[in-house]
């Protein structure tokens, strides 16, 4: 490498003081304004145009150690400064425990209130400069030499603070800082969100119960309309009664002819909101017996009483040349009971294999499209496919469905779903049934309220997978298993937004409730692959970007698992490693007897190296990119601090120590 020599030159001393602060992070916020409350003239130097350091520019966010109530682990400026910024609105606090909170700060507030804090003090702040080299006389430091776009300038000063936090221990603290926010960032926010996503289905189907039961005069009525007609079969035109006994069970009794042999009616003697509701039923053609039968032309079906009217027209129809059969329904509901009516509008129609009837209708198809629409919600589907071996049993005869799109709306509590380009074909299976052999789903979108009334929306797209037949050792019985399967999937909250890839392979797929069976062994344990990769960007805090691959290979010598990912967290980023070797008993199944983890972090080269056995806490060391131990992570008692038992912690050389439970959300 070529050099070049400087001339010697005078350097300008352009400030004097009693106290010099480098460095305008939390530390040296602190050291300069304690200095200048004290009386002390104060210099602060800070390389960037702001202060905070990670905390403002590094989006580092998270402040542990707030008690609820007001009991606070941090006082002095540290909650001076969180105050300021709560008094602007920017603070939101997070629980960690029962007895210690986290609070998150908007960075550009608390940018504005450590400037006003210093200000306050009357500390002399020196933005854009950087700290170059130190004025030593005498074995002790007497100001430092700073480089700006004024060129190079000297601060002399009686004391000087380093607090720029460029050493060692601050690099490997900062790293598991670092790790902390990830965690919180990429496990916290997603468990909140999960939480979210099942407290909004969960408010959505109360809303919905309430409904209903404020609707439960239609329900019943409704339901003794439908018993009426299921009475009916098999039984020749005329009028009827339905009673019904004190044990709830009910009969149709014979009251008279009707005007014609094309008309049912029955009237309700049941006690309750049903009882004098009237059904009357009338087919185009003549008919000895009530059934459905194309040949009876055209349905006309009512059910009336004060505050009730029902109707329903159903058209079957039948085309012997192109062996199809087709039913087109048309239902009206009209009740007190309810807010407005409940419609529906659709037609089935089929692929007969045969017109011979005799034995019923084999169809090789059935298609459906329909739309409803009620004060619960409403719902339209297009084109959903069936399709059927005419030739096989019942329980064997699936072989496909496919649907071009289902819209869905409930009201209650507005939710709305959407599935689009379905497909999935079907196998049969040893011992009877089917099983699918792949799916396809182009989109399937989810948009509701959460808690707070706030917007969520979850999309799972391009899905693809495929599956095998599982034959069970014992019975022989067959069933379907996944082999393979891939998607993106987006999510959208208030909170965050979150977008990503999955994929699976699996070499030996088994029924997921044997994975987790007692006394499963190596020898069936799933081998395969699935790797996660995405983006998450949360309202507070930087973005995070997840590449994760899992591995298990139970046929391996020995047997493992392991895990590679890559977490980029802002301008940092994690590359870690985790290596599990697997044993199996009666007890617990397969399990990881022991495992081995390490985790490098981007810039400063840090690398975190920890091994355990199973029920023993984890040991291991923090070192710096040239090898140097930085920390060591083991027991609490075995690294010097009895106090906290068999704990795990992390032990800096400094003798701090942090736990790392506290790494966790």
């Amino acid at each position: 490498m070529k050099t070049i020599i400087e001339p010697s030159r005078e350097i300008p001393v352009v400030r004097e003081c009693d106290v010099l602060v480098v460095g305008g992070g939390p530390a040296g916020l602190a050291a300069s304004v304690a200095a200048a409350r004290l009386g002390a003239r104060v210099v602060l130097v800070e390389r960037y145009g702001y202060l905070g350091g990670l905390a403002t520019g590094g989006l580092v966010i998270w402040l542990p150690g707030f008690r609820p109530g007001g009991s606070d682990v941090y006082g002095g400026l540290a909650l001076e400064w969180v105050q300021r910024v709560e008094r602007a609105g920017g603070t939101a606090y997070r629980d960690l425990s029962e007895t210690e909170q986290a609070v998150l700060a908007d960075p550009e507030l608390l940018k504005s209130a450590a400037l006003d804090i210093v200000v306050g003090a009357q500390v002399d702040t020196v933005f854009h400069a950087w700290a170059t080299a130190s004025v030593a006389a005498d074995g002790r430091v007497q100001g430092i030499v700073i480089e700006s776009k004024s060129g190079r300038q000297a601060i002399l000063a009686s004391a000087t603070v380093d607090a720029t936090g460029d050493a060692d221990v601050d690099r490997a603290r900062s790293m598991m800082q670092t790790m902390r926010d990830m965690m919180g960032t990429v496990v916290g926010n997603g468990r909140m969100e999960g939480t979210a996503i099942v407290t909004a289905l969960n408010l959505t189907r109360e809303a919905g119960h309430a409904q209903v039961s404020a609707a439960e005069a239609f329900g019943k009525r409704f339901e003794i309309m439908m018993r009426m007609i299921d009475r009916l079969y098999d039984h020749g035109p005329g009028e009827y009664r339905l009673v019904g006994d004190p044990y709830g069970h009910d009969e149709l009794q014979y009251v008279g002819a009707s005007a014609n042999n094309k008309t049912w009616k029955v009237t309700s003697q049941v006690e309750g909101p049903s009882n004098g509701l009237v059904l009357t039923v009338t087919v185009d053609n003549v008919m000895e017996a009530f059934h459905f039968d194309p040949a009876a032309g055209k349905y006309q079906i009512t059910a009336t009483k004060s505050g009730v009217n029902y109707s329903a027209t159903l058209t079957p129809t039948i085309n012997e040349t192109n062996h199809t059969a087709q039913l087109t329904a048309s239902i009206n509901l009209q009740d007190s009971a309810l807010s407005q009516p409940i419609t529906f509008n659709g037609t089935l129609q089929l692929t007969l294999a045969s017109m011979d009837m005799s034995s019923g209708p084999r169809a090789t198809s059935a298609t459906f499209n329909g739309s409803f629409s009620s004060q619960f919600g409403s719902a339209q589907v297009n084109n959903l496919r069936v399709d059927f071996d005419p030739d096989s049993s019942q329980e064997d005869s699936l072989q496909r469905i496919r649907l071009t799109s289902l819209q869905a709306q409930i009201a209650a509590r507005p939710l709305s779903l959407s599935l689009q380009g379905v497909d999935v074909p079907f196998m049969k299976l040893q011992g009877g049934g089917t099983a699918p052999t792949s799916i396809t789903v182009n989109t399937l979108q989810v948009t509701g309220r959460d808690e707070s009334n706030k917007q969520i929306s979850l999309t799972i797209s391009q899905v693809s997978g495929t599956f095998e037949e599982y034959r069970d050792p014992v019975n022989g019985v067959g069933s379907g298993v996944i082999k393979t399967l891939s998607g993106r999937m987006n999510f959208a909250s208030e909170r965050l937004t979150l977008s990503g890839e999955i994929s699976g392979t699996w070499d030996n797929p088994v029924p997921f409730g044997q994975i987790s069976q007692a006394g499963h062994r190596l020898s069936t344990y799933p081998k395969g692959t699935i790797r996660i990769n995405g983006n998450m960007t949360p309202s507070i805090g930087k973005p995070a970007a997840v590449d994760i691959t899992i591995a298990t290979r139970p046929d391996a010598s020995p047997p493992k698992g392991t895990v590679s990912a890559t977490f980029t967290y802002g301008a940092e980023s994690m590359q870690a490693s985790m290596e599990m070797l697997l044993e199996a008993n009666e007890v617990d199944g397969v399990y990881p007897a022991s495992a081995t983890f390490t985790m490098t972090h981007s810039p400063s080269g840090m690398k975190v190296e920890i091994a355990g056995e199973r029920n023993q806490p984890p040991i291991g060391t923090i070192k710096n990119a040239s090898g140097t131990k930085i920390a060591d992570i083991g027991k609490a008692r075995d690294l010097g601090v009895p106090d906290l038992g068999d704990a795990a912690i992390v032990k800096y050389r400094d003798g701090t120590f942090e736990t790392l439970h506290s790494l966790l959300p």
